[in-house]
């Protein structure tokens, strides 16, 4: 998976609280992956500009009718050209109380999983010779125009992806409809 990031402004993010047992193993596989598709614009036809990757492990101890999930790592690729940019982070900071993201269903479907808490942090690039991307980004509530939602599951984000030491970001969205699939 591919990172890019940078925090909002003005974002705050709750203080992630250990996990004790709950914590999935190192390496352990994720349950689920979501990718969040960033385009220019909400038109399905225009070129992906960012795929926001995030590997998903569930977590017991959630109350009835809820299921709780770590985000284990969230990757940030960019397709430029024929070559593509990745970007990493293990365990990103989540802006919950327990540091997990509360689902609401325990058997969730893909159209669950459309408004993803604060996340903020760093991903590291995977070739040493770019900058690293410092991110922040979060689910908002979409509210489909009376057209209908430009994907058959559509999220809304807010975000900034910012290469570390650069002054401008290479994304940067509010509120704005982004695809939400599952590879495969």
């Amino acid at each position: 998976m591919h990172v890019r990031t940078r925090m909002l402004p003005g974002a705050v993010l709750a203080t992630v609280v250990a996990l004790g047992n709950a914590q999935p193993s190192p390496g352990a596989e994720p349950d689920e992956v979501i990718t969040y598709s960033l385009r220019a614009t909400a038109d399905p036809a225009s070129p992906v500009t960012l795929y926001i990757d995030l590997a998903l492990v569930q977590v017991p101890g959630a109350p009835a009718g809820y299921s709780d999930w770590q985000v284990v790592e969230i990757v940030f690729t960019q397709p430029v050209g024929s070559e593509t940019k990745t970007w990493r982070r293990a365990e990103p900071a989540v802006g919950t109380p327990s540091g997990l993201w509360r689902v609401p269903s325990e058997n969730p479907q893909l159209a669950d999983f459309t408004l993803p808490p604060p996340m903020e942090g760093v991903a590291e690039a995977d070739d040493v010779s770019q900058a690293d991307l410092s991110f922040s980004m979060a689910g908002q509530t979409y509210t489909p125009p009376a057209r209908g939602a430009p994907f058959p599951v559509t999220s809304a984000l807010d975000y900034v992806m910012i290469p570390v030491g650069e002054p401008d970001p290479i994304e940067e969205g509010s509120d704005k409809p982004t695809e939400t699939t599952k590879p495969g």
